[in-house]
Parts: C-alpha cells; structure tokens; sequence
C-alpha cells in the first residue's frame, strides 16, 4: 500500500515536472514560426514586385522584337529557302533565330521532311525476300575480293551476270541488293581508272533509285528500310559522280539540292557526312558559294532533327493556334508556342503571305527560348537587387535555371506569355544559412528542453524505482533473516528447555545438546554479523583494517577451526595452501568471507553421494596476486548468473529449498574489491563449482 501511494505521489511529480516544460517549448516554436511568417511575407510582397517588372519587360520586348522577326523572315522567304533565311536572320542580328518551317492547314509540316532515327547503311543487309538469281552470293564474293584489293577478279565477276535478265526479274525486295551489285560495280570500273564505264554504272543506280520513287505502287509496298537504303546508294552513287566532275558544276548542284530539302530520304549523319565530303573536294573558286550552301545546310538539318518530333508532340498543339481565334489586329497576328526543352523554343507562328500560298499556309519561327529572354531581361539580370529570376516553360522545364533552394521553399510565381516566373532571393547561400540558422534555433530549443524533461522526469523515475525497489528489498531481506533465524532459536530453546528439565540420559546426550546449542548460536552469530557487515556497507561506515598476513596461516586457522562443523554436516575440507604467500589483509575479515564459502560450498556438496561431500581450499600466488579457491561437487551456477549471484540479495534459480538471505557473496566481493582484487564463480570439470578470491601480494611469494 505504502508502495503503490509513493509511486502515485512521484508520478505526480514527474507531470508537474514537463507540463511546464512542455508549455515553454510550445511557446518557443510559435513565436519563431511567428518570426519566419513574417520574413516570408516579406520576401514574398518584395518578390512579387520583382516579377511584376520582370513581366513588363518581356511584354515590351515580345511586341517589338517579334514583329521586326517576323516581318523580316516573310521578305526573305520570298526569294530563298527557310533555311537560307534562317540564316540570314542570325546574320542580321537575331541570333535567337533556330531555324525556319513551313506548316499546312492540317498542322503538318510541308517543309523540312521529318529526319531518320537511324543512320541506314547501305550493303549491311544479308537477306531480304527472295535471292532467286543468288545476288546475295554475288556480294559476297566480291566483297572478298575488293577486301583482297583483286579489283580486275572483281569487274569480271561482276561483268559475268546478265544484267538484262536479271533486271526484267527483279522485284522491290531484291532491287537493294542488285543496286548494290551496280554499285561496287561502279567503284571497281573507277578504281581501274574507266571512268566512262563508271560514270555509267552509277548513272544506272540512280536512275533505279529514281523509278523506284516515281512508281506509287512500287513505293506503297517498299519496306522503309529497303527504301532508306536505296536512297542512301543513290546518295553515294551521286556523290561519286560529282567528284569525277572536274568542274566542280555537280558538286555545288548537290550542295544546293541538300541545303534546300531534296535528299531528306537519307538520314542527317549521312547527309552531313556527304556535305563535308563535297565541300573538301569544290574547287577555289566555287567555295565561298559552296560554303553557304554547307551552312543553309546546317540550319535545314536543325529544322529536320525539330521535325522529327514535331508529328508527335507538337502538331495537336500547333493545330489548336491555328484554328483559334486571332488575338491581335489584323496584320499582327503571332501565336506563339512554348515548347519542351532542352533547350526551351518559342515557336513563333504566323499566316503565310499570298507569295508563299503555294509552299504552306502557315510559317514558323523557331527561336531560342534562353536567349531571347535573356535579352529581353538583360537589365534585370545584370542589376544587384535582392533576388534572382528562374522562368519555366508549360511543361515546367527550366528555361532559366533555379539556383538551389530548400525543398520546403515556395517563390512567389507570376504567369506570363504561357511561361511561369519565379523570384529567387539573389543571395540564396545567405537566405539557407538564415533558413538553417532559424531551424537550428528551433531544433536546439526543442532537444534543450526535451532533454531536460528527459533528464528531470528519468532522475525522479529512478528515484521512484530505487525507493520502490528498497522497499521490496527490505521486505524480502526481514522475510528471509526471519525465516533463518527462526530454526537455530528454535532448535537453541528445544534443546536448553530439555536440559534445564534434566532430561537427558546421560552425560554424553547433555554434551551432545550442549554442541547443538554451541552451533546454532554460531550460525547465529554469523548471520547478525553479516547483517551489521552489510548495514555498515550500506552506509560507507566498513572500514577493513589491513595487515600483513601470512595467508597459509589464516586460511590453515580458519579450516581448523570450521573443520569439525563440516563433519558435523558429513563433509570433508582437504587444504592445498602454498606456504609463505603474504598480503596485506583485514584478518578478520579474511576468516569471515572464507568461512562464508566454506559453508555454502557445505550446503551444497553434502548432497553429492559420490564425491562423498569433498570440499576443497586452496591458496596459489599467480604474479602479483594470490588466489583463495572453494571447490565443491555441488549443483553448480548457471552460466548466465554467475555475475547476478554476487549482488545484494540475488539467489540462484537452482538454490532449491537449501536456505540463504542472500548477503554473503555480495560482502565476499566487497572485501576482494576493498583489497585490490576481485571474486568470481567458475564451472568446475565434472561438476561443482569454484569460487575463487584474487587478492593483491604485499611482496614477492617466499620459495
């Protein structure tokens, strides 16, 4: 009862403890959440501004710079190529200029053609439909000998089949592989310097390549990749013409014809790769003309690379401006498309001029979405103020880059021209020091007082414990002193009250009663010793009064006297001591704790039948120390409480109904450690145990 109202009482303590604690944390955070609102709000108001003159600036570089773009491409388109204007806008200074297409009613691009995601080579293929004439064979063995160099082996094999009759056979799967006959036909016949023959040969695939094309039925069953390759060899076969062209005439006729749209069956690596080769091989006085060929082709294969997804991201969307109501005046109508990046465009759409009605309906400027914003927000780039912008396209890509912020941070956001604005403060390293800096505030407050409510509400916990615990020790210790201390009174009133009636037979059961009494007022002795030992422990007042000691002596002195109560129990000491070992010791003391291990080691080994209830002393020195063993054959300690025994109270689980308060090993190892050494309890080969006391030497062991 008196437990459960002290711990009700302390439980009580520890609330009344945190409660306040707890309130002065809460008021904490909320007056620095308080702080950080009202500097976020700040921010915010001061950003908003910021992107409000953002925005105006883009609103007066859109309505000057677009229409000055677009007014430009539609004079140039009228007498050149999209990618030659293209161009020639960047020349003239519009540099966000990508490149220029052309757009039908429909949404779909009349120019450029939508490039190859593969670059197609010709003579990769081994099999494709049927190989009746063995053409394939064919190409095997000439590639074999063009690998050995054997060009005349080569021409005369090559001259061997009958071109006739092959050619009124041959089908749409077999013409890429003849083609491809033709062809290394052709390069033997220019390797061998017969350049008429040659010229022939090659005329001859492209020719094929050519009523391969003009033919719509032929076209709607030809496998893409057949024809990709055939259009690759023509392509070469073109190439190769216009370099046995001294003149240089077909070199710039080829230049102009890719710069212009007319070889979009071949992919762009191929193209380019011919370009480069044709540019090299154009004679000086054609190469200035040659090289703004090479660079209106540079601008038409950016328009194709952009034409190849056009079909599949863009087209619905486009479509969708076009068919909207117009939203400027008649004359100015631009609708312009954000589109995903990277990099972000603008793609600038415009009514096509009655001139250009025949090529397309709509045109469209592509320009570089970065660039043209930074331009148009140069000043507000440049300028030192208090924050940064960061602009986004529709699909929230970035246009321009963030800088890093905490993941938690909202930047106040402005919409514009389909482009979203955010400002960032300009000094983010300062703005995530101050962020963390109010976090840390927060956190260090927070664990302070988290700590010390853990501290306080732990000390008075165990506080409430360690009373609540003494309070049962207390009660368990007069539980097992009384129980113990009840038989030797029992047994000393039994046996005097016999004597003092004169009841005994004779002299020898009077001496007998008379060694019963002797024993049990030993015993209970002992055990008001140990219980004054353990009290005085309790209150830091056991002091030991060291001597020097021969501990043979003692220990001979102590079995001696303790010998006869051993038999009396039908147990015998055999002593091992070595003689002249020496420590400074508490005698007394001494005598106690190994009278207190020679009787448990009694309690227990009196029940081993066959060791006959053998108790052992032994003394060794060991270097510096000297060991003090009790062996016994008797249960033995659990392994794992073989350091809980030691403590105050403790009992094993296997003492049984052998009686005990629990004191003595707990004052054994008080005495070892008070000496400069220790005890433990170990296992014992076959069975028992060993107790064992270190003690401290005061010299070296004597021989």
């Amino acid at each position: 009862m008196q437990s459960k109202q002290s711990l009700r009482r302390h439980l009580l303590a520890v609330c009344t403890f945190l409660v306040p604690l707890g309130v002065i944390a809460w008021i904490g955070a909320t007056e620095l959440q308080r702080q950080a609102d009202q500097v976020r709000g700040s921010v915010d108001r001061e950003g908003l501004h910021f992107l409000q003159a953002a925005a105006s600036s883009l609103d007066s570089k859109f309505d000057d710079f677009l229409p000055q773009v677009v007014s430009q491409c539609e004079r140039l388109l009228q007498d050149s190529t999209p990618a030659r204007a293209a161009r020639r806008l960047q020349a003239a200074g519009y540099g966000a200029v990508l490149d220029i297409v052309l757009v039908g009613d429909d949404g779909q691009l009349t120019y450029p053609e939508a490039g190859f995601r593969r670059l197609a080579l010709p003579f990769h293929r081994d099999s494709y439909g049927r190989d009746e004439d063995g053409n394939r064979d064919m190409l095997r063995k000439v590639d074999l000998l063009l690998s050995h160099e054997k060009f005349a082996e080569a021409e005369e094999l090559l001259s061997s089949r009958s071109w006739e009759r092959t050619g009124r056979r041959r089908s749409n799967e077999s013409l890429p592989t003849q083609m491809g006959l033709w062809f290394r036909l052709a390069t033997v016949q220019r390797k061998l310097a017969k350049s008429s023959e040659s010229l022939a040969t090659f005329q001859r695939v492209l020719d094929s390549a050519a009523m391969l094309r003009t033919n719509p039925r032929s076209m709607r069953n030809l496998d893409p990749a057949l024809d990709s390759e055939m259009q690759t060899l023509a392509l070469l076969a073109e190439v190769a013409i216009a370099e046995m062209d001294a003149t240089g005439d077909k070199h710039m006729d080829l230049l102009e014809a890719i710069s212009a749209g007319e070889r979009d069956q071949s992919s762009e690596p191929m193209l380019q790769t011919v370009v480069d080769r044709l540019l090299a091989g154009v004679p000086a006085a054609g190469r200035s003309q040659a090289t703004e060929f090479a660079a209106d082709s540079t601008f038409h294969f950016h328009a194709r690379s952009f034409a190849a997804d056009y079909e599949r991201l863009l087209r619905e969307t486009v479509l969708r401006r076009i068919r909207a109501e117009p939203t400027e005046p008649a004359g100015k109508d631009l609708r312009p498309v954000l589109t995903a990046g990277p990099p972000s465009t603008l793609l600038l759409l415009h009514e096509a001029p009655p001139e250009l009605a025949s090529r397309c309906a709509w045109f469209a400027i592509r320009l570089d979405a970065g660039q043209l914003l930074a331009s148009a927000l140069e000043p507000i780039l440049r300028g030192e103020g208090f924050f940064r912008l960061a602009i986004a396209d529709s699909e929230s890509l970035p246009i321009i880059a963030p800088p890093p912020a905490p993941a938690d941070y909202a930047p106040p956001a402005l919409a514009s021209h389909g482009m979203m604005l955010r400002a960032y403060p300009a000094d983010m390293d300062r703005y995530l020091r101050d962020a963390e800096q109010g976090k840390r505030s927060a956190a260090l407050l927070i664990g302070f007082l988290f700590l010390a409510a853990s501290v306080g509400a732990a000390w008075t916990w165990r506080s409430v414990s360690r009373e609540t615990e003494l309070l049962g020790l207390k009660v368990e210790l007069l539980s097992r002193v009384s129980h113990e201390l009840k038989t030797p009174l029992a047994l000393i009133s039994l046996y005097g009250e016999t004597l003092s009636l004169k009841r005994a037979r004779d002299a020898d059961q009077a001496a007998q009663f008379g060694q019963v009494i002797t024993r049990e007022a030993g015993r209970l002795a002992t055990m008001v010793q140990r219980i004054l030992d353990f009290s005085r422990r309790e209150a830091g007042t056991l002091v030991y009064e060291r001597q020097s000691a021969d501990l043979a002596t003692t220990l001979s002195h102590v079995a001696t006297t303790y010998e006869s109560h051993l038999a009396a129990k039908g147990t015998t000491l055999a002593m091992d001591l070595q003689p002249g070992v020496e420590a400074s010791v508490d005698k007394t003391a001494l005598e106690s704790v190994v009278l207190n291990l020679l009787e448990n080691a009694a309690k227990y080994t009196h029940e081993d039948a066959e060791h006959g209830g053998k108790v052992e002393l032994r003394l060794r020195a060991s270097g510096n120390v000297a060991e003090i063993d009790v062996l016994d054959h008797g249960r033995g300690v659990p392994e794992g409480e073989r350091e809980a025994i030691f403590d105050r109270f403790y009992r094993a689980s296997n003492a049984g109904e052998v009686r005990g308060a629990g004191l003595g090993l707990s004052l054994v190892r008080h005495f070892a450690r008070a000496h400069g050494g220790d005890a433990c309890v170990l296992a014992r080969d076959g069975g028992g145990s060993v107790f064992r006391i270190t003690l401290l030497l005061s010299q070296e062991p004597k021989a």
